[in-house]
């Protein structure tokens, strides 16, 4: 087991996968993210969960190209499976859920556009490819 830190540049895209949400369907999302994880490479990970993965905590900040979205900052717990492996590189895909707090809820007076959320805080989910690589 090894514990590892991380930084990263994140760039995110919106689904929109209901009429609500249509109007920011591809929306773009780009800004960072910080990691804290644990990496199971070892034989007690293997034989409970059939492969190695990796667990941790992200902390991740965006900034949307739509002005209505705004900002949101996210705070997640995360597991990220191995899906395929070459050598030591590997295809991880992530999981994660946790809470947002985001700048630009709809509002009647100052937000009218914005009817993707209408709190600052929400849960989130969010899925991701991640490749590391020696």
């Amino acid at each position: 087991m090894q514990w590892l830190l991380g930084a990263s540049l994140a760039e995110s895209v919106v689904w929109g996968h209901d009429k609500t949400l249509s109007q920011f369907g591809g929306s773009r999302a780009k800004g960072f993210q910080l990691d804290i994880q644990r990496k199971r490479v070892d034989a007690e990970a293997s034989s409970y969960a059939g492969i190695s993965y990796s667990s941790g905590f992200s902390f991740q900040v965006f900034q949307f190209d739509s002005a209505a979205l705004g900002t949101t900052v996210n705070a997640l717990y995360f597991i990220e499976p191995v899906i395929a492996q070459i050598g030591k590189s590997s295809l991880r895909l992530r999981a994660a859920g946790g809470f947002n707090y985001a700048t630009n809820p709809f509002n009647r007076q100052s937000n009218r556009t914005n009817t993707a959320y209408s709190l600052h805080t929400s849960g989130c989910l969010t899925m991701g490819l991640t490749f590391d690589f020696p």
